[in-house]
């Protein structure tokens, strides 16, 4: 008698699909359910890349019940006789035996059993293995024969331009005759128009025209991916579509020879994917408040009291790995190298070739390192090769001739003989030898285990409590999945933080007359790096890896210290709590980490940090804390995000530090970089795709979109971030000591010489510079901070505004009869952008400082001037939610507006922000000190206007209709607010609004511009009412920055679309598809200009630029925002423009 939930006669489904791993191999992955949308939910849910290759129905045999307990199965076989060879594949069930129960088919579904009953085999195949794989899997247990067929076709690696030498060479070998070139051009993939190109461009050079039309297979123009991209497979198919077998027979046998003899045995394993587990955590709270702690504790480290230093000198970022015994584990660049060079042996191993390949690989390196004997330049094809039995290179032997000595890791960086050579510079031979070093220790390592495959990995950014260093430190982290809080039970958030640091046994302050309080300061975090992760989200959610790293929300988990300061622990626990729930909720980007996402903050005892690792157990204050941490380590790991990496990243990775590490340095130039990119078979693409990922979980720092750094690679970030560090702590340090210094008085006001930017980071900067043999670092990183719009040059100088001291921002209002413009963010004012907007304006519009000695990095007094146009002094002031604008005259409001508005997208784009802002203005409803109208002394006193308490400050919000300015208060939209309307409106009309033009005022072009544009003649005076009127090329300028960006993650598809409906000339998808060497942000500034000139050359701008918007929108989110917006600002232009 059957068993199970249904009867037989119930047919069921089977899907087989495929995961590929890795350059020919795969997992195929046979799944049953009863219907075909659960199972395709789950497999885009689960397996979104898998390709399903194979659909059976079938119904169980009912099984006798006194022979199987579970019911009725089906059992996949395995050692059935194939029909069709199988040689070089490698077929084995990952589970045995294969089985599926009916009984675990019925439960899928079911809300607790969201995965379907599956079988699993891994398919892999070797370097010799035949080209088509048909395997057949009888199924055993279904009523009628039902057979699986797992179907592969061998694929070699994609050549690259890298390849063309060998290629060309190898054809030659091969008797191919360059007559045909033609022929081979279009069997690979090119179309006649390309050919004949080539044939016109190269007179009838054979030769040439040979070459091109492999540099054109090679670049994939044309039609090349449809007929396969390019690899060797293809060019065998090629030869032998236009019956030049013996040429395609030749190249299948010695194909070997395209590699570099060193890399053939793992250049399989190198392209491969390793399957990870990445946790990204920030640490953040005010100074002093148990951070440093609170991660000894947590990692089970030791504890170092000078971490609460200047800018916390332990500042970095981390990378943990999960142990056996602790929660994680601290690894150091040789600990980390031996992981990968283990796995790297292991997988390449298991692919080794067969005998007979490896003696005929020997022999071709034997070849080619005596047709190499002599020359004076040496690569890796020349340097001594061990023929031991798994091919990896021995590198013992020095290229210069001197003595095989063993060295440490990182050793490979030593100048060559000659003396004339710094490391890093480029040179061939030291690149070789770099890569050499590494594949020696990877030949000896043991290679028994893969310990990369499935680690979980925490990177722990531990970002320091200084406030400058908090502002200027976003900028260099790309983005976090996890937030930790960590606040003080016996404190309110509603004090004072602190900025007192404790250094070698003194106390340093920054001079700051006031301090934010913690819940200012949280909330500003908060904005931060939530709005940096959705930008990072946004970005990336088409890339292949890094769109898997990112959740939906910034999660945040709470800790709190000095609960031994605190008379009841449970009562100020529950207290901080709320009030963090209020932070995290007022940010609808972010939630709370825990489960049903309900704020609890976790308990944690520093001063057990003080004890030794070993003796904390025996603590008495122990238990608690213990608990709490296993609460905050579970939480962590629940939370870590699977991603699917190429092992390449992680090789590559270590690759960089053998070179780079260098006492007190560890900078590479990009140069380098590539160069050794290549030793190891990477393309360029590849190295860049490398670097930037590694850039992304912080392993490394690199600005491939700048113009100033785009050359350098900090491989060790703290080569950076040290620089930084170390300008923050001198300044700081004056700060403290600013009654009784007596030195550089610019220092104090934020301004910076080149010359004192070197003389404050010397040791650091020198060090970088005898490296690489470069002088200019110390220029390139100020031009690195100008182009991050966290500098910008006045005069001769540098002005960092982060380095200034904060002051009370609670009642300023400097202008009589003038109420502040507000830029309000919803989600709080993000960090670092007050000081970033502040340098845009002084390094792009007419802006200059008005008084050194009366600026801070919170509150900022600006006096602009230009030619044609009456002066007038702006203060701009960094508020909790907002930036509040002050304008000293009516009549420069619109420029200012402008300005500033321009500056916040500017910042927001530079520091990777996703915010938005909306215009509003303080709401006068509830009165008391601060609202408006104080005097210009600019210290708080109320003015008879009325005012507001800073606490009890709420908005009102502004809705425009028909031109007319609708104000409604924040907390109560059904109250209408009229008493200031004619203020609030003069910053929202645009030239000087309502009021007649007189010939005594000076007004700005800008202006004048938009008098031109528009003017309607009002009442019988015959006075003047200006409107913003901007036609479709000043539309498109404003937005042309944002566009470039968005255009860059996506510049080939988007210039194809663009030229189907002749919006851009040919010549331009020319540039972009065929031009090299040139960076994707370079090809959208391309595209941009080219449709910027279309634009101005069009009969009917508003039609072009109408038209041009309704392709971008179609070519993913962001330029879909940005065109909708667009569109809406051209309805608002006159049909003629």
């Amino acid at each position: 008698m059957a068993t199970g939930g249904s009867g037989s006669d119930t047919e069921c489904i089977g899907w087989l699909f495929y995961e590929e791993k890795g350059l020919n191999e795969y997992v195929a992955i046979f799944a049953v359910t009863k219907d075909d949308d659960t199972l395709f939910d789950y497999i885009e849910r689960k397996h979104p890349r898998a390709k399903i290759c194979q659909r059976i129905n079938f119904n169980f045999v009912q099984q006798d019940s006194a022979l199987t307990l579970r019911g009725d199965f089906i059992e996949l076989k395995f050692d059935t006789q194939q029909d069709e060879p199988t040689t070089g594949w490698s077929i084995v069930p990952l589970t045995e035996p294969c089985i599926i129960y009916r009984n675990d088919v019925d439960k899928f579904g079911k809300p607790w059993n969201s995965h379907p009953p599956s079988c699993r085999v891994s398919v892999r195949a070797s370097s010799n293995a035949v080209p088509i794989l048909r395997y057949t899997i009888p199924v055993e247990g279904a009523t009628d024969p039902v057979t699986l067929i797992i179907e592969r076709s061998l694929k070699g690696p994609v050549l690259g331009m890298r390849d063309l030498d060998y290629i060309l060479d190898l054809l030659h070998k091969a008797g191919f005759s360059q007559m045909k070139w033609k022929p081979l051009g279009l069997a690979l993939g090119l179309y006649h128009p390309t050919l004949k190109t080539i044939e016109a461009e190269y007179l009838r050079d054979v030769q040439e025209c040979l070459e091109q039309c492999l540099w054109k297979w090679l670049k994939e123009v044309d039609g090349v991916n449809a007929t396969g991209r390019p690899t060797m497979a293809s060019l065998y198919d090629a030869l032998e579509k236009i019956d030049e077998k013996a040429a395609a027979d030749y190249i299948r046998k010695n194909e070997d020879i395209v590699d570099n003899p060193e890399l053939c045995h793992y250049r399989e394993a190198l392209k491969t994917f390793i399957t990870c587990h990445l946790t990204k955590v920030v640490v953040q709270g005010e100074a002093r408040v148990g951070k440093t702690s609170f991660k000894s504790l947590l990692l089970d480290e030791k504890y170092f009291k000078v971490s609460t230093g200047i800018a916390e000198p332990r500042v970095g970022i981390y990378c943990y790995r999960r142990d056996t015994g602790q929660r994680y584990k601290l690894l150091n660049v040789t600990e980390l190298e031996g992981l990968v060079k283990n796995a790297l042996k292991k997988d390449a191993l298991e692919r080794s070739i067969s005998s007979s390949a490896e003696n005929q690989v020997s022999e071709c390196i034997d070849r080619k390192k005596t047709s190499l004997a002599g020359s004076e330049s040496s690569d890796l094809g020349s340097e001594t090769v061990d023929n031991g039995d798994d091919g990896f290179v021995e590198g013992n032997e020095a290229i210069d001739g001197s003595s095989n000595e063993e060295e440490t890791p990182g050793d490979g960086d030593k100048a060559s003989s000659n003396g004339n050579e710094a490391p890093g510079d480029g040179n061939k031979s030291l690149l070789s030898k770099a890569v050499e070093k590494v594949l020696k220790e990877v030949n000896q390592c043991s290679g028994e285990e893969n310990c990369l495959e499935g680690a979980q990995w925490l990177y722990l950014i531990d970002t320091g409590g200084q406030i400058a260093f908090q502002k200027l430190l976003p900028i260099f982290m790309p983005f976090s999945q996890v937030l930790i809080l960590v606040v003080k039970l016996s404190k309110e958030l509603c004090c004072e933080s602190t900025a007192v640091m404790h250094c070698e046994g003194e106390d340093h302050n920054d001079g700051s007359p006031y301090r934010l309080t913690v819940e200012e300061v949280l909330k500003q975090i908060v904005s931060s790096i939530a709005s940096g992760m959705q930008h990072f989200r946004e970005s990336y959610k088409d890339h292949e890896v890094l769109r898997d790293l990112v959740p939906e929300k910034l999660q945040i988990l709470t800790i709190g210290t000095h609960g031994d300061e605190c008379s009841d622990v449970a009562q100020s626990k529950r207290i901080l709590a709320e009030k963090l729930a209020e932070i995290i909720k007022g940010n609808d980007d972010c939630e709370s980490i825990e489960d049903h996402h309900v704020v609890h903050v976790h308990e944690v005892d520093g001063r057990i940090a003080n004890v030794a690792v070993e003796e904390r157990g025996n603590n008495e204050n122990c238990k608690s804390t213990k608990s709490s941490l296993d609460d905050i380590d579970e939480i962590l790991m629940k939370d870590d995000k699977g991603i699917n990496i190429p092992f390449y990243y992680y090789f590559f990775d270590i690759v960089l530090r053998v070179a780079a590490i260098k006492e007190g340095c560890g900078v590479l130039q990009l140069s380098t970089c590539i160069s050794l990119g290549e030793d190891l078979k990477l393309s360029e693409d590849e190295v860049l795709e490398s670097l930037n990922f590694l850039h992304h979980i912080n392993s490394i720092i690199y600005y491939g979109n700048s113009e100033a750094c785009s050359d350098l690679v900090f491989v060790n970030i703290g080569s950076l971030i040290g620089i930084l560090k170390e300008l923050v702590g001198h300044v700081h340090i004056i700060h403290s000591n600013k009654r009784v210094y007596a030195g550089d008085e610019d220092v104090i006001e934020g301004m910076l010489s080149e010359s004192k930017f070197k003389q404050i980071c010397k040791n650091q900067l020198d060090c970088i510079e005898k490296e690489l043999q470069v002088d200019n670092i110390a220029t390139k990183l100020l031009k690195l901070f100008l182009e991050l719009s966290i500098a910008t040059l006045i005069k001769d100088k540098y002005f960092i505004p982060a380095l200034l001291p904060v002051r009370d921002v609670t009642d300023i209002n400097p202008y009589k009869n003038r109420e502040p413009l507000l830029f309000y963010f919803k989600k709080a004012t993000p960090m670092g952008l007050f000081c970033s907007v502040i340098t845009h304006l002084l390094s792009n519009f007419s802006y200059k400082i008005a008084s050194t000695d009366s600026n801070f990095s919170n509150c900022m007094e600006l006096k602009y001037h230009t030619e044609g146009v009456a002066s007038f002094f702006v203060v701009l002031i960094e508020q909790i939610n907002c930036i509040e604008v002050h304008c000293e005259e009516e009549r420069g409001q619109d420029i200012v507006r402008e300005n500033v508005e321009k500056a916040i997208t500017s910042a927001a784009e530079k520091h990777n922000l996703s915010a938005s802002h909306e215009i509003r203005f303080y709401c006068p409803c509830k009165r008391g000190p601060g609202s408006a109208g104080s005097d210009r002394s600019g210290d708080g006193a109320a003015s008879n206007i009325g005012a507001v308490l800073k606490e009890k400050k709420h908005t009102v919000e502004v809705e425009t209709v028909n031109k007319e300015h609708i104000f409604r208060c924040s907390d109560n939209p059904h109250t209408k607010c009229e008493d200031k309307k004619e203020l609030w409106s003069s910053w929202l009309d645009a030239g000087i609004p309502n009021t007649p033009i007189s010939n005594d005022e000076l007004i700005s072009p800008m202006i004048l511009s938009t008098i031109e544009k528009s003017v309607s003649e009002t009442g019988s005076s015959g006075s003047l009412q200006l409107q913003e009127v901007k036609d479709p090329m000043e539309i498109l300028q404003k937005y042309s920055a944002k566009l470039t960006k968005a255009i860059s993650a996506n510049v080939s598809d988007v210039t194809k679309a663009l030229l189907s409906d002749d919006l851009i000339p040919k010549g331009t998808i020319n540039y972009i598809m065929t031009t090299v060497g040139v960076s994707t942000t370079d090809k959208a500034d391309r595209v941009m200009t080219d449709v910027m000139g279309q634009l101005e050359a069009s009969l009917d701008e508003r039609q072009y630029l109408t038209d041009v918007c309704r392709i971008l929108i179609k070519q993913g989110a962001a330029m879909k925002k940005i065109g909708n917006v667009v569109l809406k600002k051209l309805e608002c232009c006159p049909s003629s423009c």
